[in-house]
């Protein structure tokens, strides 16, 4: 069952990607409110994220949530023991993400 959410948080995590790919970026909160673009190089409460900056590290961002979403899809295949996979799928989805995308935030990259 996680197995599957996890490819279902892997293929909205690409969906996301391709998505912002192809967004405009918001020029002003007019545009933003209208929706269909993405806030990069905007000024506002998105300014203070890294992964907001720029197209390229948004789609970055992206990449780095990706990873360890991969990382836990793949444990069970390493890991014969249910109990422990679990807990480790489960810690490295969430804390792996949380980590990839705050911790450049927290640095003041």
């Amino acid at each position: 069952m996680i197995q599957v959410l996890l490819v279902v948080a892997i293929l909205l995590v690409l969906w996301d990607a391709v998505d912002a790919l192809n967004a405009p970026a918001c020029s002003d909160g007019a545009a933003f409110d209208a929706g269909g673009c993405y806030p990069w190089e905007f000024e506002g409460p998105f300014a203070e994220f890294w992964h907001w900056r720029s197209r390229e590290n948004y789609l970055l961002s992206r990449l780095l949530v990706l990873m360890p979403i991969l990382a836990a899809f793949a444990v069970p295949f390493f890991i014969r023991r249910s109990l422990i996979a679990l807990s480790s799928m489960i810690g490295i989805a969430i804390g792996g993400s949380l980590v990839l995308v705050w911790v450049p935030q927290a640095i003041g990259w």
